[in-house]
């Protein structure tokens, strides 16, 4: 209250001021962060309109704080306007390059308000702008937020893998970053969500690894900041608990899950924390009890949240809620409330997976170079080359047996010694039979083995090199303490394992999609391709190239696999990105066929040369090239992609001309 009235009464006269804005946003943060928010718009907003000599940098921040207050108020109409008007002021004045970190503030504020309201195109093209001003500066606070962006749209597409090498790039981007308040929460908040993903993978002690370090973080920047800022320590700390409460709740350690849950309940419950992790928790804990079958502490747990929820209503909670009631009452045979509940979650549970189905065929392309995935596709072209011998060997006797059946006939009437010599050539065709057969029966042993070791290698090297990979991201976290060298060895290391993730992934899609079980369903193939299609125009954005969809917009059931199906089309428009050029256009079209449904990928890149046409659907095929900007060439993606056309009993072929753009062309049947 003393600021209050110390900062008005130097304002009340309307006389100018030569106060910096950056002084007045400190005065209405403080009003702000002791719980008046609307009293530090109105003395902001007082404040700047008797400020003198107001410069476009002014203006700016004048929006840019006005909006950040409105955004954490929940306010969205207001938060709209202030955004537009930071876009504005600098783009207005031409100063796009002077003002090349408000820029880049701008318009990931913009980005980041069009993805949350789902205008998912817009919101590419601005994150794309974004990063583009921020790199004109070298500005690695502005470019940690676009890799984080990415990594929590990955995230909420329940990429978990590929989200945590961007959480991971984002940290090391903002470690560098000044250490203010808002530094250090968001240094917790990316550790924390590394762990999240961890968890979600299932690795639970790399994930509670993860927890330590976002508590580490917490303790050791507490007493950087003044006593009035400990509320975000403590907030930040109470997540990172419940989080890993919930991780020793999945390894079975219920006592730590219960005590680490209980404090992080007591923490966030208070006034102005985190009230609704607090009920998240609450649940957590709950689930917990029913599991011990402690009900009656169960139930007044659900109680407390169902308080809560009354007043301070929340669709996460409420579906986490009801999930936990109906297995309460389930266990308390109760079948009527059980069904009363489930049926409540399961509508719900629909209702989110409609607002989020546009974020389920995200891709993202990973670096797959490194020795140690190199070494294995050449052991297994070694024993594809081998194949290929048995083969020549098999057509070299077939071609020796009809010589010899030909001699056979033209010697017969010349002499019975030459029958007897054609006896002893035939005896040999035998004994080359035999072996020949012995030979195709080691080439199918071969093929078995090769899928054998593709299981293997690609379920066995996961969790090693997943906890490898969180290793070395704890110590780069460290890197003020490691020399060049080090960090060059560790960042070395990172990558291999990185790109051996990569490999698993594709390797075991190779050995499983010949003999797994395909489960079909009736899907909208129309819908399907909108989907794909929208969120990989992120990665277009960045080529500024085009993705135009032409299908119709009415509902066409297919019987398919969704998952397998979006993975060719998005295999087929990731290749057409990579091998056009920059500012170019892709076509994607469907449309129903006699008995089936066509999707057709239309380029206008630099096309198949005539040599390597026929080898493009090899897998680890020969026919590998680098993209128009350098992409690394993979070689697994259109054999996969063969292949799942394939075990839907459909086609997939091409017509391509050098230079002038390629077109694949795919049918489903409709059975």
């Amino acid at each position: 209250m003393v600021i209050i009235a110390a900062c008005n009464s130097g304002f009340q006269t309307r006389e100018k001021s030569a106060i910096p804005v950056d002084t007045l946003i400190d005065h209405a943060t403080d009003l702000y962060e002791a719980g008046n928010g609307d009293a530090a718009i109105k003395y902001f907003d007082s404040a700047f309109a008797t400020k003198d000599d107001i410069t476009i940098r002014d203006k700016f921040y004048y929006y840019h704080y006005l909006y950040e207050v409105n955004r954490n108020m929940g306010r969205s109409a207001p938060e709209r306007k202030y955004i537009d008007s930071m876009v504005y002021v600098i783009e207005s004045a031409d100063e796009e390059d002077t003002m090349a970190d408000e820029y880049a503030m701008a318009n990931f504020a913009k980005a980041d308000y069009l993805l949350q309201d789902k205008h998912y195109n817009e919101a590419y093209q601005y994150y794309y702008k974004a990063k583009a001003s921020a790199q004109k500066n070298n500005d690695s606070c502005a470019l940690s937020h676009y890799v984080y962006k990415i990594g929590i749209v990955l995230y909420r597409a329940e990429r978990y893998g590929k989200a945590i090498p961007y959480f991971r790039e984002a940290y090391t981007l903002f470690n560098n970053c000044e250490k203010n308040i808002t530094a250090v929460n968001r240094l917790q908040e990316i550790t924390d969500n590394i762990g999240l993903c961890y968890a979600k993978e299932g690795y639970y002690d790399t994930a509670i690894i993860f927890y330590d370090s976002a508590l580490s973080i917490a303790h050791r920047f507490r007493d950087s900041f003044p006593a009035t800022k400990n509320r975000l320590f403590d907030m930040a700390e109470a997540v990172a608990m419940g989080n890993k409460g919930a991780a020793y709740f999945a390894l079975g350690k219920k006592d730590i899950a219960e005590k680490e849950m209980l404090a992080s309940i007591v923490i966030n419950i208070q006034k102005d924390h985190d009230n609704q992790d607090a009920q998240l928790t609450r649940i957590r804990l709950a689930d917990l009890y029913l599991t011990e079958n402690k009900f009656e502490k169960a139930l007044q747990l659900l109680d407390q949240v169902k308080a809560w929820q009354d007043s301070n209503y929340s669709q996460k909670v409420a579906l986490r809620w009801n999930n936990i009631m109906w297995q309460y009452w389930a266990r308390q045979h109760n079948d009527s409330k059980a069904f009363t509940y489930l049926l409540r979650y399961k509508t719900l549970t629909d209702s989110l997976d409609e607002a989020e189905k546009k974020l389920r065929f995200i891709d993202i392309d990973e670096k797959v170079t490194g020795l140690e995935k190199q070494n294995q596709i050449n052991v297994l072209q070694k024993k594809d080359e081998t194949k290929k011998l048995y083969l020549v060997i098999a057509a070299f006797v077939c071609v020796s047996a009809v010589s010899v059946s030909f001699l056979v006939y033209k010697n017969y009437r010349e002499s019975k010694e030459n029958v007897r010599k054609l006896q002893e050539l035939n005896d040999q065709i035998v004994e080359q039979k035999s072996i020949l057969q012995k030979a195709l029966d080691d080439v199918a042993k071969v093929g078995k083995e090769k899928d054998r070791i593709l299981k293997a290698v690609s379920h066995d090297m996961r969790s090693p090199v997943n906890s490898a990979m969180a290793l070395i991201d704890l110590l780069l976290m460290e890197k003020d303490n490691l020399t060049e060298d080090q960090l060059a060895y560790l960042n070395l290391m990172r990558d291999s394992c990185s790109n051996a993730l990569s490999l698993t992934t594709d390797l075991l899609e190779v050995a499983t999609l010949s003999d797994e079980k395909l489960f079909k369903s009736p899907v909208d193939i129309n819908a399907l391709i909108r989907n794909a299609i929208e969120l990989l125009r992120f990665k277009a954005a960045e080529k500024s190239q085009v993705i135009e969809v032409n299908v119709a917009d009415e509902p066409f059931a297919i019987n398919i696999n969704r998952e397998k199906i979006a993975r060719v089309i998005n295999n087929l428009v990731n290749n057409a990105m990579k091998f056009s050029p920059s500012g170019s256009e892709i076509l994607v079209s469907g449309a129903p066929a006699a008995d089936g449904y066509n999707i057709t990928v239309k380029d206008q890149g630099i096309g198949i040369p005539a040599e390597i046409q026929d080898k493009v659907f090899d897998i680890f095929t020969e026919a590998k090239r680098f993209g128009t900007s350098g992409e690394q060439p993979y070689g697994l993606g259109l054999s996969i992609t063969r292949q799942i056309v394939e075990v839907h009993h459909g086609r997939i072929w091409f017509e391509s001309e050098p230079g002038h753009g390629t077109t694949f062309h795919v049918f489903l049947p409709l059975a």
